[in-house]
């Protein structure tokens, strides 16, 4: 039988979940840009993600990959694992989940870089970079008009080149 505090957890992995699957049917759209929404997607998930623990943890720690098997669950006897039965210890499974989770995609986006939210500027939606950090958002800012002065400039001498 499944207790109240492990239908309360059941309740909770599906909120957490249900941001990645949202993402991801977003994410995988072919009508429409998707690139402009990867960062602020991006960001949401991880806030959704972070919790104390995560937080507090040594950078330098082994990091763990949650999909990677453990070699200890797979030499168990499958007789061993049928315990459906008993409760479940649910105290801090959720900030565990998450912990690992936000290790993970720490993992793939170590640090937000400018030219990633590049596209996101430039989207109406996301254009005041309202996820980002306020130093990134002045640094896309800056790097951005860095880019189009350097448009610019080919561009004029592509002019004067071709009217002589």
């Amino acid at each position: 039988m499944i207790t109240d505090d492990e239908w309360d957890l059941i309740a909770d992995l599906t909120e957490v979940l249900s941001t990645f699957a949202d993402a991801t049917e977003d994410l995988g759209g072919s009508k429409y840009v998707t690139n402009s929404m990867r960062m602020p997607m991006l960001m949401e998930i991880i806030k959704m993600v972070t919790t104390d623990l995560a937080n507090n943890q040594d950078s330098d720690e082994e990091e763990d990959d949650a999909f990677e098997n453990n070699d200890a669950e797979e030499g168990q006897d499958s007789t061993q694992n049928n315990k459906i039965n008993e409760p479940i210890n649910t105290f801090s499974l959720l900030d565990e989940v998450k912990s690992k989770l936000y290790k993970n995609i720490k993992k793939y986006y170590p640090t937000l870089f400018t030219e990633s939210l590049i596209p996101s500027i430039l989207d109406p939606r996301f254009k005041k970079l309202d996820f980002a950090p306020e130093a990134q958002k002045i640094e896309t800012k800056r790097h951005l008009q860095e880019l189009f002065n350097n448009e610019k400039v080919n561009y004029q001498n592509n002019q004067a080149a071709s009217s002589t």
